[in-house]
């Protein structure tokens, strides 16, 4: 699948990109999928992230004040 045909909300993040945005490394990032913090799904053959989940996660991570 091209990611560039995949709405915004839809596009894959890469963990280790999603790693680098939080300051955190890539296995923290995964126990965090593993404890289902994080929600990922597999897309052609690796693990990643939609950014709609990761904007879910931020969002519960800095709520507004």
């Amino acid at each position: 699948m091209n990611p560039s045909l995949l709405p915004d909300d839809d596009q894959p993040l890469r963990i280790k990109a999603v790693a680098g945005w939080l300051g955190v490394g890539d296995k923290t990032v995964r126990r965090r999928i593993d404890s289902g913090e994080i929600k990922s799904v597999k897309m052609g053959g690796l693990r990643v992230i939609l950014r709609r989940d990761f904007k879910a996660y931020w969002q519960r991570l800095n709520p507004p004040e």
